[in-house]
């Protein structure tokens, strides 16, 4: 996939590896160390914030796996919670492996929603963050995992369309309808309709694009964080 991303392509053989489905299970082990790991590294993170930032991850490299194969082949892949799996990094950060999965007579909606509820209960019984806060942070995982892909590969508006459309479709739990997109200086940012609590630890704050800033903040916010330095 792309050099530098801690996603890659493979089998799940070496038993480090945890796919989605045991890590909604037996080896939930995988993520207490995770909110361990976040809560150092981030100390005075609340733990519904540990929670928020465990799930935003697995949503959005899910959701990049997904967009991947997806925009590639131009056909859903049949993922299930089994072809995505994560080990601890090195650097206190979770790496992830996915196996790709056939295209087949299968939508995006539901297959997001099978993969991600269990683990989501489980994350909501270990952290007390509600069911609705995930299900928001898993819609910014959508749209921004393939925003990411989409400009790699030269399709942003599909990528774009795609995503926002799952986004805006009620029929799902991850439906929000402020999860959005900014193109700025022909780069696309997204717009998040959810909270990773970051502002709750000691060095903490609002996101450029949180959904508890004023919106009339945001592009004046991803211009000072993002694009001044690169001018």
């Amino acid at each position: 996939m792309i050099p530098g991303w801690p996603i890659e392509i493979g089998p799940h053989d070496d038993p480090s590896w945890v796919d989605l489905a045991a890590l909604a299970t037996d080896r939930f082990a995988v993520a207490e160390a995770c909110f361990t790991a976040t809560a150092a590294s981030q100390p005075g993170l609340d733990r519904r914030g540990q929670g928020a930032f465990f799930i935003g991850g697995v949503a959005y490299y899910f959701s990049f796996a997904l967009a991947w194969q997806h925009l590639s082949a131009g056909a859903v892949p049949a993922f299930t919670a089994r072809h995505l799996a994560v080990r601890p990094g090195l650097d206190r950060t979770l790496l992830y492996r996915v196996r790709p999965a056939e295209a087949g007579a299968v939508a995006a909606g539901p297959l997001i929603e099978a993969a991600l509820a269990p683990l989501i209960a489980q994350v909501k019984q270990a952290t007390r963050l509600s069911d609705p806060a995930q299900w928001r942070l898993v819609a910014d995982g959508i749209v921004g995992g393939y925003i990411a892909v989409g400009q790699h590969l030269g399709q942003i508006e599909a990528a774009r369309t795609t995503a926002l459309a799952l986004v805006r479709d009620p029929r799902w739990r991850f439906f929000n309808g402020h999860t959005d997109v900014y193109e700025i200086d022909g780069q696309c940012f997204l717009k998040r309709g959810g909270c990773c609590r970051y502002y709750t630890a000691d060095a903490g704050s609002y996101c450029a694009t949180c959904i508890l800033r004023p919106p009339d903040q945001h592009i004046g916010e991803i211009r000072r964080r993002y694009l001044a330095a690169a001018e």
